[in-house]
């Protein structure tokens, strides 16, 4: 009886350890937060998603900076091409800005578009900022970190 649990404990363990493993986020990576983002109406089936890292670079001499990155893609937006939509991190601190503080455009091609920031230019995302898609003044797109 003893030897069977030890040998579940040992079971446990080993799963735990890696379950741990296969979520933790790379070597060098500090921050690294996903979220789905999702048709603001049931007309549209657009889908997407943001992301959010930072990193340390140079990890083999111990040096760099943390640099900061932030990707948000779109599909599905809709059958028009060589057009851009309006990226917002949110959330809204002022009526004046309903959908929170403009970060750039994204260029849909085919129905389909990335925006990339690196560096400076990255917005400061917490836990519960809001990533929103704005298409001349109307949300199609959204999703929070959680």
């Amino acid at each position: 009886m003893k030897t069977l649990l030890s040998g579940a404990l040992l079971v446990v363990l080993i799963f735990s350890m890696t379950a741990a493993a296969q979520f933790a986020p790379p070597p060098g990576y500090s921050v690294f937060w996903t979220t789905n983002l999702a048709s603001a109406s049931a007309e549209t089936h657009a889908s997407g998603t943001a992301e959010y890292m930072g990193y340390k670079p140079n990890l083999s001499r111990g040096t760099g900076n943390v640099v900061y990155r932030f990707v948000a893609t779109c599909e599905y937006v809709g059958p028009v091409s060589n057009y851009s939509v309006d990226v917002f991190v949110g959330p809204s601190a002022t009526p004046d800005a309903p959908y929170g503080k403009f970060i750039g455009k994204m260029r849909i091609e085919g129905g389909t578009g990335i925006l990339a920031l690196v560096g400076a230019k990255v917005p400061v995302i917490h836990h519960g900022s809001t990533v929103n898609i704005v298409d001349d003044g109307k949300l199609i797109m959204k999703g929070t970190f959680e």
